[in-house]
């Protein structure tokens, strides 16, 4: 079951081509294309396309590991700031924001991530920390919160989308005045943390 359900996920990234001579290719998605086939996912798309990076995500060469939050993770966020949508969309922190959603350099499959692994993002100086929840499950904690992944591994080219049910905010900017408390969950591994490194 669980490999019939990788397959069809993997599935969604996957446009078909004539090749012109009776022929069908087989072609993958970008980030930003397998975003726009998703409808969940809108308000992700309007985002990105907002602040400019839906040409970065649309490169086919891109290697990048990235944490793509669901309409209803943004109106959550949304609720949570006193934004509207209209706000959130023009506000300063909307860049920086999605910057902490991209991990670069690494297409990390949900099975190559490690309990407490640490993994650098696009926003300069700020990280990710992963928590493998028991008996499965994986958790992506921000410095004021933490999110689900929700619909794991669709290959988008050379990277690899997570779909997650909260947006990640940055250290930079305050939630309720507070950072949220540490996500409370058992521990499947005492293994040390493994950070994962940006490439030069």
């Amino acid at each position: 079951m669980a490999k019939a359900i990788f397959f069809f996920v993997a599935a969604l990234a996957i446009s078909t081509v004539s090749a012109g001579n009776g022929r069908t290719l087989l072609q993958q998605k970008t980030v930003t294309q397998t975003a726009q086939a998703t409808p969940s996912l809108s308000t992700l798309v309007a985002a990105l396309t907002k602040v400019g990076l839906a040409d970065v995500l649309n490169d086919p060469n891109l290697v990048a590991t990235v944490f793509a939050p669901t309409n209803d993770a943004f109106v959550k966020l949304e609720k949570s700031l006193g934004y509207t949508q209209e706000q959130l969309l023009n506000s300063a922190i909307l860049k920086p924001t999605l910057l902490y959603h991209v991990v670069p350099n690494v297409a990390a499959q949900s099975a190559s991530l490690t309990n407490n692994q640490v993994l650098n993002t696009d926003l300069a100086g700020q990280s990710l920390t992963v928590y493998l929840k028991q008996p499965a499950g994986v958790v992506i904690s921000g410095v004021q919160t933490a999110a689900n992944v929700t619909q794991a591994n669709i290959v988008a080219d050379k990277a690899v989308v997570h779909v997650i049910d909260t947006v990640l905010l940055p250290a930079q900017y305050a939630l309720n005045g507070a950072p949220a408390p540490a996500p409370m969950m058992a521990m499947g591994s005492a293994k040390a943390p493994a950070p994962m490194m940006m490439m030069g």
